[in-house]
């Protein structure tokens, strides 16, 4: 029997960077206000990109049927106006621009060599720069615990249920937006489904995919305390201050 433990390793395909891998690692930050996300990785920079621990409302990724991010899309419109302008300051004071990738991933459904390095790569090709955005594809699958069976996106869509099971971002029944347009379809981009990666319509006229935003905190913060559990998690040092 495999066992496959939560906890932040070191990434494997980007150097000085951390990842937060496994069914519920101890990753979880009180902004001190209800708001609950949880760490992806901290950058070879020094700043740790966050998620936000639930979803928003759903909502349509672009209106105009359009995958490409930087146009910008709809939801990035929303995200870095409305949401952002409307973060408590907790939040808001702590997060910095950063550029994000946003290049197009291929067709892993069907191609086994679409994997992790090969994604980075694609995310890479095209650069956007802004405060709020979404977690990319490699960003899903480099959250698994579980490499021999779900470390790329074919492995992912054949061992979906297994796969569910030791990565904290699958979410039970929902589907959720990612960055990551396909390269394939210039209406679509993929999108986390009941454990797998599949594509979809940003202008889903169902509208059930949610937004789960996404950020960087910057470098410079202090972790006050906190282990990082769901019942104790890491809070910041300003936050605590008497």
């Amino acid at each position: 029997m495999n066992y496959f433990h939560d906890g932040l390793y070191e990434d494997t395909y980007e150097s000085g960077r951390y990842v937060y891998k496994g069914a519920n690692p101890n990753n979880y930050i009180d902004f001190d206000n209800g708001e609950v996300w949880r760490i992806i990785s901290k950058e070879a920079d020094g700043t740790y990109k966050i998620l936000k621990n639930d979803l928003l409302s759903s909502q349509r990724w672009d209106t105009s049927g359009s995958n490409n991010w930087a146009r910008p899309a709809t939801l990035n419109t929303y995200l870095n106006g409305e949401y952002y302008n409307g973060l408590d300051s907790p939040i808001k004071d702590n997060i910095v621009s950063h550029t994000w990738g946003i290049g197009a991933v291929g067709n892993f459904e069907t191609n086994p060599y679409v994997d992790i390095p090969n994604t980075i790569n694609e995310e890479k090709s095209e650069i956007w720069s802004g405060n709020i955005g979404l977690i990319s594809v490699s960003d899903y699958l480099r959250a698994n615990s579980n490499e021999s069976q779900c470390n790329s996106g074919m492995l992912l869509f054949d061992n979906y249920e297994i796969c569910n099971t030791t990565n904290w971002m699958y979410i039970s029944e929902s589907y959720w937006w990612t960055i990551s347009p396909v390269d394939y379809d210039s209406t679509r981009v993929w999108v986390p489904s009941f454990g797998d990666l599949r594509d979809e319509n940003v202008a889903s006229g169902d509208i059930r995919d949610a937004p789960r935003p996404a950020a960087y905190l910057k470098s410079d913060i202090t972790f006050l305390g906190g282990s990082g559990t769901e019942s104790n998690p890491f809070y910041l040092e300003e936050l605590r201050v008497e």
